[in-house]
């Protein structure tokens, strides 16, 4: 049997033609033609193009009046969690460099956190108890380097 040269035409014609002539054609003998052709060309041959149409409910759901809800497809799934009033992102400020704090003022500062002064000079007399109190090489050792780190501190304070 000889198969027609223009599978691919898709006139009305063509079609019936085509039909007609398969009409008599075994099962086996089409399915292989099918197999060979591939199945998107095969029913392109046998049936046309499929016309694609459009969706009447696409997406779009009207309403008699404008007070009642809108209606929502069932397809799709719904958000776990419903902004209902944006919220505005916290802005987070420094208030060692902002403007809105104040101005810095060194005489306030020092007479607020005056009290720190006393607190080091109480842990250096701690740790010098400390030193005394030591049996363990080691732990005078490193409480030495803690004594002597404290002078650091000041400055860079």
């Amino acid at each position: 049997m000889e198969w027609p040269n223009a599978i691919t035409d898709t006139s009305s014609e063509r079609i019936k033609l085509i039909r007609n002539e398969f009409s008599e054609v075994p099962f086996e003998e089409l399915h292989k033609l099918q197999e060979k052709l591939g199945t998107k060309i095969y029913d392109k041959a046998m049936y046309g193009e499929k016309r694609k149409r459009k969706r009447e409910t696409s997406n779009k759901f009207s309403r008699l009046n404008k007070n009642r809800p809108l209606e929502m497809s069932s397809k799709k799934t719904v958000s776990r969690f419903r902004e209902v009033i944006p919220v505005a992102n916290k802005i987070a400020r420094d208030p060692r460099f902002d403007d809105l704090s104040g101005e810095f003022k060194e005489e306030a500062f020092n007479q607020n956190y005056s009290f720190l002064k006393d607190v080091r000079k109480h842990e250096q007399e701690e740790i010098l108890k400390e030193i005394k109190r030591a049996k363990n090489a080691e732990k005078q050792v490193q409480l030495q380097n803690l004594l002597q780190r404290m002078p650091k501190r000041k400055k860079w304070s």
